[in-house]
């Protein structure tokens, strides 16, 4: 009896195993039926995302800080991601049209690329962000401010592209804003601005000069300058010969502290104001233009004001890379990341042997899908245009230069999240 109950139970493991065994030989095999493809990433290869930002151009400051938040959002997933490690493959956008194109040609021609993190620049995404998406990819920039890349007015822009999102302002949001404190608060009706032509400071200047003169006010002065200019005394000869009450900075940092270093020579500049976009918002800038940026107003993105993570934030980038932050975009690249990731998750297979697949439509669908995602910029949101940001930023000013951008950034005059203003 016992020798048949053996036996018996031996045929009965046996079996089991047979079955099993017959439903792993059996079991149907990954099929791809998203509408723009598939990406399929075996067992112990990387997941890799692609980095599309400036590293040598007139916003490398920027890029390079972009690149680490990057890489630290990654290192609180400790390189992982659904048992597979993340490798970065980057390329450098150059803050030109140019620049954007050949990178995100040389990103997309790795098939195995899941998404892109980039530009730093929106004349590098007006090229770049077609090419990836017409390959089927995503792209997420936490810095790109053109309206064109998304929407205007509630329309698609011109150089909208399925499958771009970005985590940032519009210059049109914020120019606006700014030109009604600068006409209602400041009380300045004869203004100035300064920019490069580049795509994101011509927005800029255009979106603040349209609606200071719908509230009433004049253009006095509309220069645009060469980038990599040195000599700045035509254009400040032409700001004093305006007349202008504010001169509306849109310039990238070299080119800005080009034109307020050599402004002290123009003593009848010295009770002008000036207005700043937060691309000259930094350290360097400061250090550079010393006292004679004393009193200025810098446009400053803001993070949620309720939140301490962006304290967080910045003390493991210090920890990591031994320096401070130089530009608050890497807090917006680094929600675009962490959202990244977290899409992926959902919409990845995964295979019992951590084969994954990963359907480029369901992954766009779900960014395009996102609702009060949990950032440290605050909740994001996306619409159906790609914006995936409140446009949310403050106006600071420079009353005393000298104890550096930390002190800066606290003395908030003005807060696109409050009906009011304050005076610190």
């Amino acid at each position: 009896m016992k020798k048949y109950l053996f036996f018996a139970v031996i045929a009965f493991f046996a079996t089991v195993i047979f079955i099993v065994k017959s439903q792993r030989e059996t079991a149907p095999e990954f099929v791809c039926s998203d509408t723009i493809g598939c990406i399929t990433i075996p067992a112990g290869e990387p997941v890799k995302i692609g980095v599309l930002q400036d590293f040598s151009g007139v916003a490398a400051i920027a890029g390079v800080d972009q690149l680490r938040s990057i890489e630290i959002a990654f290192k609180k997933h400790n390189n992982q991601l659904l048992n597979h490690p993340i490798t970065l493959v980057q390329e450098d956008e150059k803050c030109s049209a140019e620049g954007g194109l050949i990178g995100s040609n040389k990103l997309i021609s790795d098939e195995q690329i899941v998404a892109i993190i980039g530009t730093t620049c929106s004349e590098a995404a007006i090229k770049a962000s077609k090419v990836v998406s017409d390959a089927g990819l995503v792209m997420l920039s936490g810095t790109n401010t053109a309206p064109s890349l998304t929407s205007v007015n509630n329309q698609k822009g011109e150089n909208w592209h399925p499958g771009y999102f970005r985590i940032t302002h519009s210059t049109i949001e914020v120019a606006t804003g700014v030109a009604k404190f600068v006409f209602n608060e400041l009380g300045k009706k004869k203004v100035a601005t300064v920019d490069d032509g580049d795509t994101f400071t011509a927005s800029y200047s255009e979106s603040f000069r349209n609606e200071f003169v719908n509230l009433g006010g004049e253009i006095v002065l509309k220069e645009t300058i060469n980038q990599n200019e040195n000599n700045m005394m035509p254009v400040l000869e032409a700001m004093v010969n305006s007349d202008a009450e504010l001169v509306f900075l849109s310039l990238f940092p070299k080119e800005g502290e080009q034109i307020i270093r050599q402004s002290k020579k123009v003593s009848k500049l010295n009770d002008t104001a000036f207005l700043l976009i937060e691309t000259m918002l930094t350290e360097e800038f400061l250090q550079k233009t010393n006292d004679r940026s004393k009193g200025f107003y810098f446009i400053n993105s803001s993070p949620d004001p309720k939140s301490n993570r962006s304290k967080e934030l910045t003390d493991k980038f210090i920890t990591y890379y031994g320096t401070p932050p130089r530009v608050i975009s890497y807090i917006n690249t680094h929600d675009v990341t962490t959202l990244l990731l977290f899409a992926i998750k959902q919409v990845a297979i995964q295979e019992e042997n951590n084969t994954l697949h990963i359907d480029r439509q369901a992954l766009r669908d779900t960014l395009y899908a996102t609702k009060n995602f949990p950032g440290i910029t605050g909740n994001i949101t996306c619409n159906e245009h790609g914006d995936c940001s409140m446009q949310r930023y403050n106006i600071v000013q420079a009353t005393n230069p000298e104890a550096g951008l930390k002190a800066l950034k606290a003395n908030i005059i003005y807060s696109s999240t409050k009906t009011n203003f304050d005076n610190n």
